[in-house]
């Protein structure tokens, strides 16, 4: 019995050690219309000497149903710049942008490549810089069977302003083209070392658990900058272990407390 509590302690402390490190998605991704700017939209700078529009990766992790989603960006704390504002965050069971790796996939938008099926609407002003975070509520799309559905389901960029921005980019949720299924909150942070926006919501009334991954979409409303990619979704059974361990654990110490 000692033996079997030691083994599932290392597992529980390992399981929660690797929890603990999130997974960082690069921004390799470009989009279509990007106006031959490239990664990024316009050359203003913030007062730290960074690009205002600049997304630099993603951190990504899931704690029991709990996700969690930080986007490490230049743009946290400058909502109202120009008219644009905070995005909204979309995601999917799997991830399937349109073109490569190799070329950014500048032909990705709105009519090709990942259906989205879930968006997380944030709640108050998200073009106001002085709003630091809040609640939000996650919809999933009533009707969401190919990409052609995703100018239904959110506004687009293009709509959105009328400074120069990337066309085609999902940036806000219709709320009613999709059911309330959870809620969740986010903050800014902007302290110019340190910038970025983060998202956690709560997965248990959700779809997006039960596949291998879970695909995610963020960018201000302009599109200057937009993210894409996948966080590999832990397996049931490295889930169901780290529970059996903690409830055998549990149960030990109980035993020697009686």
């Amino acid at each position: 019995m000692k033996r079997l509590t030691k083994l599932l302690a290392a597992t529980v402390v390992y399981s929660c050690a690797q929890s603990a490190s999130a997974t960082i998605i690069a921004d390799n991704y470009i989009g279509a219309d990007d106006h031959n700017w490239g990664d990024r939209i316009g050359n203003h700078t913030t007062s730290g000497g960074g690009y205002t529009f600049e997304i630099h990766n993603m951190e990504v992790d899931l704690v029991g149903t709990m996700l969690s989603v930080q986007i490490n960006t230049n743009y946290a704390g400058h909502a109202g710049l120009w008219g644009t504002g905070y995005g909204d965050l979309f995601l999917s069971n799997s991830w399937n942008p349109a073109g490569s790796e190799l070329n950014n996939y500048l032909i990705d938008d709105n009519t090709n490549g990942t259906t989205w099926t879930y968006g997380f609407s944030l709640d108050g002003n998200r073009y106001d810089a002085n709003n630091m975070g809040g609640t939000g509520t996650l919809y999933k799309f009533t009707t969401a069977n190919s990409s052609s559905d995703n100018a239904n389901n959110a506004v687009l960029s293009d709509a959105v302003t009328s400074s120069t921005f990337r066309n085609g980019q999902e940036v806000i949720v219709r709320r009613d083209s999709g059911d309330a299924v959870s809620n969740g909150s986010w903050s800014i942070s902007n302290d110019d070392a340190d910038d970025y926006i983060v998202f956690n919501i709560d997965l248990a009334n959700t779809g997006l658990l039960t596949g291998d991954e879970i695909a995610l979409h963020w960018g201000m409303t302009c599109g200057n900058d937009t993210i894409e990619g996948a966080y590999a979704v832990p397996e049931p059974g490295i889930l169901a272990l780290l529970g059996l361990g903690a409830g055998i654990l549990g149960f030990t110490s109980r035993r020697r407390n009686s």
